[in-house]
């Protein structure tokens, strides 16, 4: 919605967060304790470095390509999010100010975003044991992959 309305800053600064509240979600519903939802439920959540480390690096369990991400991207969704560096090069033209973001940067947005849908929706799929429709949120993953 924010790239259609010509806002990558915005679209860019809310990677993080919507990183962020997936690997919550993913500890949360795999990996906490009880006492960790109670107090999770209560507004007491682990840091979230300290949450990364419950979360194994193993490609079965979903957590390599969580750690892999942060590697790759933690620090430039912090700038992105706080208005840091990678805000101010992406804002600074020859004679002016104004957002020059490049369009392989907000297509890798939208793939972002897209592998996050598709691994909670494989995961709430796995849940309800769809393998059937597993298998089409898959097809549809490896099509669009390809088209963007």
């Amino acid at each position: 919605m924010l790239l259609d309305a010509q806002f990558p800053g915005p679209a860019l600064s809310l990677a993080r967060p919507l990183f962020e509240a997936y690997v919550r979600g993913f500890w949360i519903s795999k990996y906490a304790s009880d006492d960790q939802v109670f107090k999770f439920n209560n507004g007491k959540c682990p840091k979230f470095r300290d949450l990364l480390a419950e979360i194994p690096k193993d490609a079965e369990s979903g957590g390599a390509w969580i750690h892999a991400t942060v590697e790759k991207n933690l620090k430039a969704f912090h700038d992105l999010t706080h208005g840091g560096s990678e805000h101010v090069l992406r804002r600074n033209r020859v004679g002016s100010v104004e957002p020059s973001y490049p369009e392989q940067e907000l297509v890798q947005l939208i793939e972002f975003g897209n592998e996050i849908r598709v691994r909670i929706g494989n995961d709430l799929l796995s849940r309800l044991n769809d393998l059937e429709a597993m298998e089409k949120l898959h097809e549809w993953a490896q099509v669009f992959r390809t088209e963007l």
